[in-house]
């Protein structure tokens, strides 16, 4: 029986699990590459309830010393871009109310 128990409870947390995919990622001017300007867009889902929001870290170079810190906030409709500024090529969101987390590089 409590075997049935925990194996109900991962299903059912698996069922409502959240993504988060980072649908876009890119530098802002391609002729030049010293410029480090960049373009991140994202996705959440499911998406906040209506008048609700989702808080979004954007880390860019992580553990670096050009590492940058970026808030974003993810309105009902799920998704939010931002322009950072990143050398390395590197990015990481994360979305903690939902513990979810996805990174890219170029």
């Amino acid at each position: 029986m409590k075997k049935l128990t925990l194996l109900l409870l991962v299903v059912s947390l698996n069922v409502f699990a959240g993504e988060l995919k980072i649908t876009n990622f890119y530098r802002m001017d391609r002729q030049n590459l010293s410029d480090p300007a960049h373009d991140v867009c994202f996705k959440v889902t499911p998406a906040p309830a209506a008048g609700k929001h989702f808080h979004a870290t954007i880390i860019a170079d992580k553990g670096y010393r050009t590492q940058g810190v970026y808030q974003a906030l993810v309105g009902e409709e799920g998704s939010a871009c931002m322009v950072i500024s990143s050398f390395r090529g590197f990015v990481e969101v994360k979305v903690p109310e939902l513990e979810l987390s996805s990174n890219k590089s170029l």
